[in-house]
């Protein structure tokens, strides 16, 4: 049979002129069924058009609980520039933003183009065959255990960062004449995942 094409429900959804909670639900529970973007609820591109637009509210409560998140746990802590070693530039920090099909996600990261070469050993991403995923299932299956999935919150900012490395305040949440020392890695570190 064929697959049903999701343009009918959207011309419906677009023609349903409303701001509500509920209608982005939807919206967003249909692009993620069909892994398509409506543009129905725009994701934005930056802090500025987060804040300015539709769903500004929503959008500050997001980056509200990331920005708490990250202080909560202790990822960063404030340097005077003056304080700053010698020839130390601080990195800029940028806000990335999702749509989901339950929430609005933001997340605080580093552009790690900034990154020097010395300030980083090696790029690691921590990956598994799908191989090693089968066999694990399978032993699983042949002792007859039961098998679970977690995910870990935050799990990238968990890490100790090693390295002293210091970044700008992210736009609206400056202090002047002080930047941010990291504690712990941030998204978009060549090193994030190895620590």
């Amino acid at each position: 049979p064929a697959r049903t094409r999701p343009q009918s429900a959207f011309r419906a959804i677009a023609a349903w002129n409303d701001d509500s909670p509920e209608l982005a639900l939807a919206i967003r529970g249909i692009e993620h069924c069909y892994n398509v973007d409506t543009g129905l609820v725009p994701t934005p591109k930056s802090i500025d058009q987060a804040l300015t637009g539709k769903r500004a509210g929503d959008w500050l409560k997001s980056i509200m609980s990331e920005w708490q998140g990250l202080w909560d746990l202790g990822t960063f802590e404030h340097v005077k520039y003056d304080d700053l070693p010698p020839k130390t530039k601080g990195m800029h920090q940028l806000w990335q933003f999702k749509v989901k099909p339950d929430k609005l996600k933001s997340r605080c990261c580093i552009n790690g183009k900034q990154e020097a070469e010395s300030e980083y050993d090696d790029i690691f991403a921590p990956v598994c065959k799908h191989t090693n995923y089968r066999a694990l299932l399978w032993k699983c299956v042949q002792m007859g255990y039961e098998l679970g999935q977690c995910d870990v919150h935050m799990a990238y900012v968990n890490a100790v960062n090693p390295r002293e490395q210091y970044v700008h305040c992210p736009p609206h949440f400056k202090k002047p004449g002080y930047c941010l020392r990291m504690r712990k890695m941030l998204y978009g570190l060549h090193a994030s995942g190895k620590e």
